[in-house]
């Protein structure tokens, strides 16, 4: 089974999933907050307020859709467990990016920031019903380490065009001076994405056996397990909280430079959307180009944790460059340096995280990957806040509102593109490289036990 599993075409399109997410979440990130900031010209803090109340929504929303679908239903036995939900979230996401795109014009400024609210919050709980069932489906599909990380490198790469795409394709569509080429934009995106989802459809699916086990394991295990208790006992799982931290700041700062991209080249740079389009492209190039070294690295290592902590160390120096760039060449180059770190971090997340679902599994004798991954991405989405907390800090404090040319802006620009969100990063890196336990024998044990209990 997990050759059938692990071949190209089967993990290709499961790995559209991840296409589809970073194709939209880096479409999203590098436009929304300065379309209505700049374009629609919603007051910083208002901008900023509205993005902490979608990224706390996000926050409580993650965890309750993974518990609520972690439980059997009616057509669990037929459909499977992820793939239904994959299907019942992913159409009306993919069809809501529009939306956002959409604010009411004319009116009172109260309410083109209740529908940023809005629009982005049905935005992303479509989003989660969606996204949190793919990153479930993941240990259970792929089940070795070395299948996990062939998985993961072909995932990756797909995730990484997809993020490019998103940063590279949407700039194509619109004008900085236009809020209707906004709006184009979000059609063309979102038709883009549902062929795009049309291709993951077969990766998606489940193997009956895996099914199965699962309704067996639920039944025998845990069946009367309330939300809180199930919270608890992911919790519980010390490793799992020391990748939390890490990944919730390393959060902040692909957030972070990817939110400022439309800022250095709208207002520092001063040139046209085509711009950012070329700034993506190198990030393009580093980062495709870094996954086959990083693959090979982490299959000579066999220690995940290893390979995270140099690609997250990196990261932190090219993202602290950044700030300092002296002119457009030389920030192709930190930006190639960025993309070649992001790789790595990128490859170990799912083998990760499949890890600690491992362990997890062994002490509970029950698969509740969506749990798991709920809270996850309840991490991903606190990362969104802290990013929107310091773009408005900083703006307020740089007099962005007032005059987003001026020195002091232009600098809180850089400020955010670089330094800020590293300091995060460093905390993250130190917390996991103490907490984190999941060294390569103790995953090895984990999966002998796995299979004893034929789990």
């Amino acid at each position: 089974m997990e050759k059938e599993n692990y071949s190209k075409l089967n993990s290709s399109s499961y790995g559209m999933g991840a296409f589809i997410q970073q194709f939209f979440r880096m479409a999203f990130t590098s436009l929304g907050f300065h379309f209505y900031e700049v374009v629609i010209g919603l007051d910083p803090w208002y901008t900023a307020i509205g993005y902490v109340i979608f990224a706390l929504w996000n926050a409580i929303n993650d965890p309750l859709i993974g518990y609520l679908t972690s439980k059997p239903y009616s057509f669990t036995r037929k459909l499977g467990r992820f793939f239904p939900w994959i299907l019942i979230g992913g159409i009306p996401w993919i069809l809501s990016y529009v939306l956002i795109y959409l604010p009411p014009t004319g009116g009172e400024i109260i309410f083109i920031f209740i529908w940023l609210i809005f629009t982005t919050c049905l935005f992303d709980t479509f989003n989660s019903f969606f996204f949190v069932n793919f990153q479930a489906l993941f240990p259970s599909k792929f089940r070795s380490n070395e299948i996990r990380r062939n998985a993961s490198g072909i995932v990756t790469v797909l995730g990484v065009v997809g993020i490019a795409l998103g940063a590279l394709v949407p700039p194509l569509l619109i004008s900085y001076e236009s809020a209707e080429s906004y709006i184009s934009q979000g059609v063309i995106i979102s038709i883009i994405g549902t062929f795009l989802f049309v291709l993951g459809i077969y990766g998606w699916r489940e193997d009956q056996p895996i099914i199965d086990e699962f309704l067996e394991s639920y039944e025998e295990k845990r069946q009367d397990a309330s939300y809180f208790t199930s919270l608890k006992a992911a919790l519980k799982v010390k490793s799992f909280l020391a990748f939390l931290i890490l990944y919730m700041f390393w959060q902040v700062v692909t957030y972070s430079v990817q939110t400022s991209i439309v800022y250095v080249v709208d207002l520092v740079l001063q040139r046209p959307s085509l711009f950012q389009t070329l700034i993506q492209a190198m990030f393009l190039i580093g980062s495709v180009a870094s996954i086959p070294f990083w693959l090979k690295y982490s299959h000579k290592t066999n220690n995940n944790k290893k390979v995270m902590i140099i690609g997250s160390s990196l990261m932190a120096i090219f993202t602290a460059t950044l700030t300092f760039f002296p002119n457009l060449i030389v920030l192709f180059i930190q930006i190639i340096l960025w993309g070649v770190s992001l790789g790595a971090v990128w490859l170990m997340l799912k083998p990760i995280m499949a890890d600690i679902v491992d362990e997890a599994v062994v002490t509970t004798e029950v698969r509740e990957e969506s749990v798991f991954y709920g809270i996850y991405q309840f991490f991903a989405r606190m990362g969104l806040l802290i990013q929107a907390l310091i773009f408005g800090v900083i703006h307020s404090m740089t007099g962005f509102g007032q005059d987003p040319t001026s020195e002091a802006a232009l600098f809180g620009i850089r400020l955010h593109f670089g330094l800020v969100p590293v300091i995060f990063l460093v905390i993250g890196i130190l917390v996991f490289w103490k907490f984190y336990y999941l060294t390569p024998d103790v995953v090895e044990q984990t999966q002998k036990e796995l299979k004893s209990l034929g789990l």
